[in-house]
């Protein structure tokens, strides 16, 4: 990021010296229509505090995300398709802001594949941090507390990791590489995944 003109309006959003620092978005799919997202808020909290304890400037940007659940009906028609939105809505959002890392926040069928094709495409270095919580199956508030203690700490250490790793230049397409995509295949095949993972 160069030129006055553009430090000036990120000034305006409370970013100071964005050219000295690494700048790092945050693609977070919060809503209140998804049960699988609605502490996302938190999350994203601890992801920002980890990289700027590494250094980098978070820069929190928002894409949609459709619960199955809910859109049941007429509404299925717009989910498979929601996930080229997402993909093209983080996508965009980064290469316009020229952002130097990536941190996805995500959970749900289409929303978590969406963000990664865009990390695939934008090929920065990315993390995608699996976001779901499994609140009604614990049985016990304390166990709870335990699982989203625990994000926490990996929100935290995904935004850290982020801007540590953008020095390295090693990008997504460096990791997913068709053979480890073969290997997940594999993986899916042996333990007898979701059918979702085919379309996805």
């Amino acid at each position: 990021m160069t030129g006055a003109y553009a430090r000036g309006l990120y000034f305006a959003c409370g970013v100071r010296q964005p050219e000295s620092r690494p700048l790092i978005g945050i693609a977070n799919s919060w809503n209140e229509m998804v049960p699988g997202h609605i502490h996302l808020r938190q999350v994203v909290r601890a992801v920002k505090e980890g990289v700027k304890a590494a250094g980098g400037i978070p820069l929190e940007f928002n894409t949609i995300a459709l619960c199955d659940g809910i859109c049941q009906g007429a509404g299925m028609h717009a989910v498979l398709p929601s996930r080229e939105v997402i993909a093209a809505s983080v996508e965009l959002t980064a290469r316009a802001y020229r952002l130097d890392g990536l941190v996805c926040l995500a959970s749900c069928d289409k929303i978590v594949p969406g963000m990664l094709m865009a990390a695939a495409r934008l090929d920065l270095w990315a993390l995608q941090t699996q976001c779901a919580l499994s609140w009604k199956r614990q049985g016990s508030a304390c166990l709870a507390m335990l699982p989203f203690r625990r994000l926490m700490d990996l929100a935290y250490a995904a935004g850290r990791h982020v801007v540590e790793s953008v020095e390295c230049n090693v990008t997504f397409r460096h990791i997913v590489t068709p053979s480890a995509l073969r290997n997940l295949i594999r993986v899916v095949q042996a333990i007898g995944g979701s059918t979702n993972a085919v379309l996805n």
